[in-house]
């Protein structure tokens, strides 16, 4: 007791100058706090201070002169991804992109395909596939090899409102559900591709020789008045599951028609760590050019959600080889994310409206945030999981 009434005596009896001394000391210490609290919620910020090498009155300067992390609450359409308000706000002055790209084996590697926030995948002609890539938030400088468009492509195109595409030629037909032209034509569909909107690589050969870069498709479409994307909504989305509750491993195979291990047979194998499927042809891993720094880096193919859809098809009977697929209707859907499978269908009323993937309740399932792969599987493939 008499230590601490000693104490209460003592710093009552401290003059006016040493009391405000143990304040800024006080002050200093909590700064410094405040200080090392706020750098490690914020580790991106660029290059910040060595905050216990700052005096008070710099520490307090420092704290309260830093602008806190843009938020990223605002979710884009084509695969869930948050980003900033006014992040948002500049993807909308475009509108989204769709770009045929071929997966002919001569083609390979393609380009730009890790940058795309959706990929639509089917069969054209000769059991060879076709990848239909989709962007908006994202810009790449390269993406090829582009090639000719089919009906099937268009018709899931035009779930997206007032998208773009992006190819070069066309399949025409006899038979109007197969002659993508009239297509063009009858449902005035934003085509960039007429007129000189791509370059050539005389590094490799043709066909599979002609690329594009999407910021120049869209300086294109703004001269043709086609800008100013607006808000809808294709799927629902949440997060990834926890990494103690994902399984193992998981590997996906799927054989177009069942015609066995042709170049465009398929592996998909789950990374539990990054919660991504890879994609393999045989043995080999699928890979893409990107763009890092200026230069052309190849990069392992790789989605967060597989959506198999089985979907029938028929031929053109035009004299040609070409097919029709059936775009309306709904059938069945296998959708792996997080190292599972879920087991529902798939279902599109009207051209103009998105296709839905339905649990066996009838609800749609979630996916997680990130790229989007659905391959358009004919009924009579092999599907093993």
């Amino acid at each position: 007791m008499g230590s601490f009434f000693l104490g209460r005596a003592t710093l009552t009896s401290l003059s006016t100058r040493k009391k405000i001394l143990f304040f800024l000391l006080g002050s200093s210490l909590v700064l410094f706090s405040l200080g090392i609290k706020y750098q490690k919620l914020n580790p991106s910020l660029n290059n910040p201070p060595a905050i216990a090498s700052l005096g008070w009155g710099e520490g307090f300067y420092w704290f309260f002169s830093q602008e806190p992390e843009p938020i990223k609450n605002q979710e884009t359409p084509l695969d869930g991804v948050k980003v900033t308000a006014a992040e948002w706000e500049e993807i909308k002055q475009r509108l989204p992109l769709g770009v045929m790209v071929e997966n002919h084996f001569a083609a390979r590697p393609v380009a730009g395909i890790n940058a795309a926030e959706m990929v639509n995948e089917a069969l054209v002609e000769g059991g060879i596939t076709r990848f239909l890539l989709f962007f908006w938030r994202e810009k790449p400088e390269l993406v090829g090899p582009v090639r000719s468009l089919r009906t099937y492509y268009l018709d899931w195109l035009s779930g997206l409102p007032d998208a773009l595409i992006m190819h070069i030629g066309y399949a025409q037909s006899s038979n109007p559900a197969a002659d993508a032209w009239r297509y063009l034509q009858r449902y005035q569909i934003k085509t960039l591709g007429f007129g000189r909107n791509f370059w050539r690589d005389y590094s490799r050969r043709a066909p599979h020789n002609a690329y594009v870069s999407t910021p120049r498709l869209w300086e294109k479409a703004a001269q043709r008045g086609w800008a100013q994307g607006s808000s809808f909504r294709l799927w629902q989305f949440k997060a990834d599951r926890e990494l103690s509750q994902r399984p193992p491993k998981q590997e996906i195979k799927i054989s177009w028609n069942g015609w066995g291990e042709t170049p465009y047979a398929v592996r998909w194998v789950y990374q539990r760590e990054k919660n991504i499927y890879q994609r393999f042809y045989a043995s080999s891993p699928a890979q893409t050019y990107e763009m890092e720094e200026g230069k052309k880096v190849l990069q392992p193919i790789w989605a967060k959600n597989i959506l198999v859809l089985l979907t029938p098809y028929s031929s053109a009977n035009d004299g040609t080889a070409r097919i029709v697929y059936q775009t309306l209707g709904q059938g069945k859907a296998l959708v792996f994310r997080d190292g599972e499978v879920i087991t529902g269908s798939w279902e599109k009323k009207e051209r103009r409206q998105p296709l839905k993937i339905l649990n066996s309740q009838g609800e749609e399932i979630t996916l997680n945030r990130g790229r989007i792969w659905l391959m358009f599987v004919p009924p009579n493939s092999i599907i093993e999981y």
